[in-house]
This record gives C-alpha cells, structure tokens and sequence, in this order.
C-alpha cells in the first residue's frame, strides 16, 4: 500500500485514552508513519472525558472529545454531570461533543434515559458552539431507531452545530438524510468488509466524508498486531479512494478539509 506526501489523514473518532499509557507513544508514532496526523480521542464518561483532556496537552496528535455514552449513563445524565463537562469545556480546548447518541440494543441504559441524554448533551454542544460527534446504532433489522435518532437531532436543531454521524453502517437514504441536515458521515473499518457499505459510500460525495477508526484495546484479538488503531485510516481511506475510483490525494485533502470545517 502507498504512502502518500499530501496532506495528513485525521482519525475524527477514537478512544486512544483507553490504551495502555505506555503504548500510546508507539500508536502516535505509527499513525504518523501511516501519515495520520491527528486524532480525535473521545470521551465515554466523565473520567474518560478528563482523561482525552489530559493526553491532548501532552500531544499535541491528539485533539479532545468530551461526552457521556448512551452505554455509560448508569441511570441517566445528572445535574453534576453536566456541570463537569460544562467545567471542562470552559477551561480546556475541546474539538467536539462525543460520544453521544443512542444506543438500543437491551444491554445500554433505559432508551428514555438515553433521549434525555442525548437531547441534553445536543444543547450543550450549542451553547458552547462544539459540533457533535454522534453514536447511532439499531437493533438489526430496526431502522426506525436510527429514524428517531436523526429525528432528535432534527428536533433539537443540532444543525445549528453540525458534526458527523460516527462508525456509519446504514443505507444512503439515511445517509442523505443527515447529510441534508448539514452532518458529515464517518467512515471506518467497517468499508474494508462489508459490499453494501461499499455501494453506499460509492454514491456519496467526497464532501461528505470524514475517516475514523473508533479504535480501543482489543484483547480479544489474540496478535496485538491485529489491534485496530488510528494508523488504519490509511487503509480506510485507500479502499474509499478504489470504490470512489479518485486518487488518494483528492481523499485525503477532502476528508482533511472536511474535518477542519466540521471543528471551526
């Protein structure tokens, strides 16, 4: 696979503060060889949020999310809560809102918990004029869910902030859906695997799009080797460029372009 001289590739979605504090050097130094510039490490809770802070002002690869998961709750989102990541917005350099969203299979929090949440964390972002990075997934075979997600996000006028609809797996009527509500959609590894998401971001526009890895510890993977990490942008963006059929130069300035837009 070629390496490319253009402008840097971005990860807009990962949770590199959940690695190994001494692995991380050597995860920014491979994505920099990888020519993935920077990083955007997003927070689950409210210690994981303070965490992606903490390693954005020791490297300078990483860029903070701040947010509550719909899968870390525990209950719903409290008054406190919300004063931190308000606290943390204020006194810090924060690049977007995220992880946020919902989440419906039966194992997450209560669905009713996780709309308050969302809507929640959708205002704050407005008050503090942050994009939002947002988490939408179904039950197979129950795309209503994923109508009522870009339904809050409509309701709640998140437009007014923007942002990108993250580890995107749907169809292309929904894709355009929240793409015609001002949203990029993020690509990950997924686009290595599946013919139909292929097809789909076949039909969108580079304009459109933004890279990620959503990258996190897998020992489940018995080589560590085999661990997703942000160096694997590249690949995401080799196999976007083939079913694209545009060189690698065109994704790699847009999806850079993209993101810069996304946060400014």
């Amino acid at each position: 696979m070629e390496h490319i001289t253009v402008k840097p590739l971005i990860d807009c979605h990962s949770h590199i503060d959940q690695f190994d504090e001494h692995e991380i050097p050597e995860i920014i130094h491979r994505a920099k060889n990888n020519n993935v510039k920077y990083i955007v490490s997003a927070g689950t809770t409210i210690d994981s949020s303070k965490e992606c802070i903490r390693l954005s002002k020791l490297y300078p690869e990483i860029l903070a999310g701040v947010g509550i998961h719909p899968m870390d709750l525990n209950g719903g989102l409290s008054k406190e809560n919300i004063l931190s990541l308000s606290y943390m917005i204020n006194n810090n350099n924060i690049s977007c809102i995220s992880e946020i969203g919902l989440d419906y299979p039966t194992s997450s929090t209560s669905i009713e918990k996780q709309f308050e949440a969302f809507r929640t964390q959708i205002n704050l972002a407005k008050d503090f004029h942050l994009p939002i990075i947002f988490h939408c997934r179904e039950t197979p075979n129950q795309k209503e869910q994923i109508i009522e997600c870009l339904k809050v996000i409509k309701q709640e006028k998140a437009w007014v902030v923007g942002g990108a609809w993250h580890y995107f797996q749907s169809d292309i009527n929904l894709a355009k859906e929240c793409i015609d509500m001002g949203f990029y959609i993020s690509v990950g590894k997924p686009i290595l695997r599946l013919p139909e998401l292929q097809l789909t971001v076949k039909k969108l526009d580079i304009k459109d799009i933004l890279l990620e890895t959503d990258s996190f510890p897998q020992p489940f993977k018995k080589q560590r080797e085999k661990w997703t990490e942000p160096k694997d942008v590249l690949a995401i963006a080799h196999k976007i460029a083939e079913v694209q059929d545009v060189d690698m130069k065109t994704i790699a300035t847009q999806t850079t372009e993209n993101f810069l837009k996304m946060i400014n």
